[in-house]
This record gives structure tokens, C-alpha cells and sequence, in this order.
């Protein structure tokens, strides 16, 4: 997933920015929804880490749900960040929390406030 620097941008320049890197990789997700997205992602300081990445899609899956086409794609992207190596412990947490839901092991989508 394409993640740029956009921490120096006003909100209204950074939603626009991140609503298109999400319609570039994910383009079955609604602009609704892809700015919906973008409203509640963090801005991004530096070089994207994979943590920076990971909080994008695991917002991403938020959002958009467990039905929507692009679900799949989304996990299977968050699912290679794990693997790559996250830093942030919560994340490494949240991960099993959203392959046990995938898993149909829970009901509902994790929150990150579950964790912090």
C-alpha cells in the first residue's frame, strides 16, 4: 500500500491525498467510504514504517467491513506487515484480534482501544 509523508499538509490537502492513495490501491472501495478512511488515519511524520501502514489498513478494514470485495486484499496486506515486523506491541495484539475475528473465533471487528 502506498503511504507518503503528509504530516506538513492542512487536513482538507491530507484527506484528499490519502483518499487517493486509497482509491489507487483499493479501488472497489467506495469514495465515501475511502474518505471516511482518510478522516481517521494518523498523519505520517517521516518514511512510512510498516506500523504506519499497518494502522492505515487495519482503519481500512474498519471501515469498509468484512463484506466488501476488497476485505480480502486488505488482510492479505495488513496480514504481510505482521509478518514483516511490526514495532508497536499493540499492533502485534491487534493482529491476532482481527485474524481470530476473520477466523470467525469473535463476533466482532477488534477495536484498537481493546488493546491500548
Amino acid at each position: 500500500m502506498k503511504c507518503e509523508y503528509n504530516s506538513d499538509l492542512e487536513f482538507q490537502e491530507r484527506l484528499v491525498k490519502v483518499t487517493n492513495e486509497i482509491k489507487k490501491d483499493y479501488p472497489l472501495i467506495s469514495t465515501d467510504d475511502a474518505v471516511k478512511i482518510a478522516s481517521i488515519t494518523l498523519p505520517i511524520n517521516d518514511y512510512p514504517t510498516n506500523d504506519d501502514k499497518f494502522d492505515r489498513l487495519y482503519r481500512i478494514m474498519l471501515i469498509i467491513g468484512k463484506d466488501n470485495p476488497e476485505y480480502s486484499h486488505a488482510f492479505n496486506d495488513l496480514y504481510n506487515l505482521y509478518e514483516d515486523g511490526l514495532k508497536n506491541p499493540i499492533y502485534k495484539e491487534l493482529m491476532t484480534g482481527i485474524i481470530d475475528y476473520c477466523a470467525g473465533l469473535r463476533d466482532s471487528f477488534p477495536y484498537l482501544d481493546e488493546y491500548i
